[in-house]
């Protein structure tokens, strides 16, 4: 899933859920759009099946009131986590470019 076109600047998001791991590339201003536009992709595409609607609906839910953490000791690294189905999620938000 790929949705690097448009302005803003480039996210790699990665995401560890249900035993997988899913890398997209992202545009968005900063990072929080990114982790918007990256759930509205994920809800889409459904790369994690019954799964994906659930988890982005979560990482969607959960923004107002834990946007994405800094990661310590690292520049333009946040992360995020979720749960969908009873399974934990942790979503890597990278700066890119």
């Amino acid at each position: 899933m790929t949705e690097a076109s448009g302005q803003g600047r480039l996210y790699t998001v990665v995401c560890e859920y249900a035993g997988g791991t899913y890398v997209s590339q992202i545009t968005a201003e900063d990072e929080r759009t990114a982790v918007v536009n990256w759930a509205m992709a994920f809800r889409e595409d459904r790369p994690a099946a019954k799964g994906s609607r659930r988890l982005a609906d979560d990482v969607l839910g959960r923004l107002g009131s834990e946007p994405p953490v800094a990661v310590p000791g690292l520049a333009g690294v946040w992360r995020l986590a979720a749960v969908a189905r009873g399974k934990a999620s942790q979503l890597h938000v990278i700066l890119s470019a």
